[in-house]
């Protein structure tokens, strides 16, 4: 039996005592600095003021600070900040305030990362290799080594060698959803061979005989599209459908003349499988609206993901891909506890979590609608 790890939760002031250890580590608080009052950091932190007084004593009991009476809390020792354990990892994503997706990714992270004695810091960065290569910089300055990264769409060679020189320098780093071809690193992504199976065996099952596969304006570009659109096609060419796919789809132009596409193409009954969730309500809405078909029986359609609720209410409500974002963040953050306490594993490692086909009206033919 393996040994069972007990379950260490983050106390609050331990929280705060880090966000402080963090201002030291990056020099934005120096020897002999004073810091704002008490209720003030915790107006800051979003703490009460007896968490905050918590943590201002913890870090006076280790020598960090200082208190004297009648004048403050100063900064006594910035050196000894960096022996005490900084209990934070990053979670470096492309939103300020996540939603859907990346609010699911980071419920998972900080319920596991509780579960781990740690605590998750979203950074936002903004999509763009620079602005992450600076916050993980930002992080390594502040005693962070562990890192969660949803990988911005393009990459560049200063963004790799920065990579590069991080991980020499011990940072742990493990992407969630998609990944660098160029920079091999550890994962979690979703089981993508898997999903597009369930998909295509069950539109075969309906009785649909082509595939037409609608991709946006990244269906070439992040590895998530890219590995869709190709496990989409495999599976199809190793159920024996036949598979066609649109070029990136910029517009609701191009939307509507990929729809006229499908429609007057041979090989009747078709069904359409949309890359992403905003992809799919906008050519169903233009299925409904413009044209004189109805899924199920005039055309199938599918979509990629159970995230936005818009799809399941629609005039005939939309089967979607529910990828599991929760236990990816879950998965990412245990998979980082790992590396961060025994790296011998040389290899990186890729784990792949199951999506779940959720089948509404839009794609039965041959079952019963309910």
């Amino acid at each position: 039996m393996p040994t069972i790890q007990p379950i260490k939760l983050v106390p609050k002031y331990r929280k705060a005592a880090d966000q402080l250890l963090q201002l030291i580590l990056s020099g934005d608080l120096q020897e002999g600095d004073q810091l704002p009052g008490e209720r003030v950091l915790a107006s800051r932190l979003g703490v009460s003021h007896m968490t905050m007084r918590q943590a201002t004593g913890y870090l006076v009991e280790k020598g960090v600070l200082r208190r004297e009476h009648g004048r403050g809390t100063f900064v006594q020792n910035p050196e000894g900040a960096k022996k005490i354990r900084v209990r934070t990892i990053v979670a470096a994503l492309p939103w300020n305030k996540p939603d859907g997706v990346g609010a699911l990714l980071l419920g998972g992270m900080e319920s596991q990362a509780s579960i781990n004695g740690k605590h998750v810091v979203l950074v936002n960065t903004q999509n763009d290799p620079t602005v992450l290569v600076n916050r993980l910089k930002d992080a390594f300055s502040m005693g962070i080594r562990g890192v969660l990264v949803w990988p911005p769409d393009m990459s560049t060679p200063e963004m790799r060698d920065a990579l590069y020189h991080l991980v020499a320098r011990d940072m742990k780093i493990v992407c969630v959803d998609r990944y660098w071809v160029e920079f091999p690193s550890d994962r979690v992504v979703t089981d993508e061979a898997d999903a597009a199976m369930q998909v295509v065996k069950h539109l075969k099952d309906e009785g649909y005989q082509t595939i037409w596969y609608a991709g946006g304006k990244d269906m070439y570009v992040s590895t998530t599209a890219r590995d869709r659109l190709a496990e989409i096609a495999c599976a199809a060419g190793k159920l024996g459908v036949q598979f066609n796919n649109s070029a990136p789809l910029l517009s609701k132009d191009d939307y509507r003349d990929f729809i006229k596409t499908v429609i007057s193409a041979h090989g009747r009954p078709h069904a359409i499988v949309c890359q992403h969730n905003i992809l799919t309500s906008e050519i169903a809405k233009i299925i409904f609206s413009e044209f004189d078909i109805l899924p199920p029986h005039d055309i199938g359609l599918v979509g990629y993901d159970d995230t936005c609720p818009i799809p399941a209410h629609l005039p005939v409500p939309v089967s979607m891909v529910r990828q599991d974002f929760e236990e990816i963040g879950r998965q990412a953050v245990k998979l980082l506890m790992e590396r961060m306490i025994d790296d011998s594993e040389i290899s990186h490692q890729v784990i792949e979590v199951p999506a779940r086909l959720i089948v509404r009206n839009s794609s039965r033919r041959r079952s019963q609608n309910v």
